[in-house]
């Protein structure tokens, strides 16, 4: 149930992100701090290894990403976050989440991969 409020912030945060960049104005600082309170809150109320606390940094992170206005950092970030991912799922023995995150790291350094080789040939 946990889980699922730290995901709906971060969905909540992104979207309110996306209002703020339509407008071509970047998140206030204030915004990016409770973004940051709130995922880290809810993570740490359920951690209880040290495995757990990847967890917060993996949050810490979508936060950093959310509010990049760099593509290239965005996509650094989100190679990070899912990184964090798999690690903690591979400590965890969760072998279902490490299948799935793994799978989309590979497609996100795939998908960066192109995009960088087809932005070599323009």
């Amino acid at each position: 149930m946990l889980s699922m409020a730290s995901l709906l912030c971060m969905i909540t945060s992104s979207l309110i992100n996306y209002f703020f960049d339509k407008e071509n104005k970047p998140a206030p600082k204030w915004l990016v701090a409770i973004y940051a309170v709130v995922i880290t809150g809810l993570n740490l109320s359920v951690a209880k290894s040290g495995a757990d606390m990847l967890t917060v940094l993996a949050g810490l992170v979508f936060v950093m990403s959310i509010i990049q206005k760099n593509g290239k950092m965005f996509r650094l970030y989100t190679i990070v976050n899912l990184t964090l991912w798999c690690t903690y799922d591979f400590f965890k023995l969760s072998y279902r989440p490490l299948v799935q995150h793994t799978i989309q790291l590979l497609f996100i350094i795939l998908g960066i991969l192109i995009h960088v080789r087809r932005k070599k040939e323009c």
